[in-house]
């Protein structure tokens, strides 16, 4: 199966290039056959033509190539303490004998982008995906927010979601903003939803992500 996809994948990203040279092999042996005569004129022009998928198979194979990695990394993060205080009531959490909220811990699930192509990709959005729209999320290099920058051979990592921990029967889960955790989102319950990257410069990447809230973590599917 995995060779499958990946044969699939091969033939989808030289498309613009393969299949109008395939288009010219075809031209090029029906003209030994039909065109007789005129054989000598139709290969030169076949030739000329074959320039124009071979530039093609160049440049598609030059391009970045973005790929989400199935293993995740789970950190604990810290929230403003504004924004810390706004969570917790927004939460609906009892308060204790003083009217304090408790403290939450927070555990942030990171997706990892792969650029395996043979140019940088440049101008990286990502996006929290579900059924009733998308919204932007964050890399966790503050100098690439909001847009990254994934060089050849390098990756760089999505600050996706975040559990609030410590708390039972929680079926919420906090989404950043592209600039970072300051005024996150509180989205759910929610099963499933997508992560999005888009690129200035290479083809669009997604994946299937499976929320647990019963582990208070994520599962990229195929």
């Amino acid at each position: 199966m995995y060779l499958i996809k990946k044969l699939i994948g091969q033939i989808t990203k030289y498309r613009f290039s393969l299949f109008p040279g395939l288009w010219l092999i075809e031209l090029l042996i029906l003209s030994f056959v039909i065109l007789k005569e005129l054989n000598p004129l139709i290969t030169t022009i076949i030739g000329l033509l074959f320039s124009v998928p071979i530039s093609l198979f160049w440049l598609e194979y030059n391009i970045p190539v973005l790929q989400i990695q199935r293993e995740i990394e789970e950190v604990i993060i810290e929230l403003p303490p504004t924004t810390d205080a706004i969570i917790r009531y927004r939460l609906e959490l009892p308060t204790d004998q003083y009217g304090e909220y408790p403290q939450i811990t927070y555990k942030c699930i990171r997706i990892i982008i792969d650029n395996i192509g043979r140019n940088a990709a440049k101008k990286c959005k990502a996006y929290f995906v579900t059924s009733s729209g998308k919204e932007r999320i964050c890399w966790t290099i503050p100098t690439e927010k909001p847009d990254a920058t994934i060089n050849v051979n390098d990756n760089e990592r999505l600050d996706f979601c975040a559990f609030p921990m410590e708390i039972k029967d929680n079926y919420r889960i906090l989404v950043p903003n592209e600039n970072g955790w300051d005024k996150p989102r509180i989205t759910g319950p929610l099963i499933k939803c997508k992560v999005l990257v888009t690129s200035e410069n290479a083809e669009p990447v997604e994946a299937n992500v499976k929320i647990h809230f019963d582990k208070n973590n994520v599962e990229i599917e195929d």
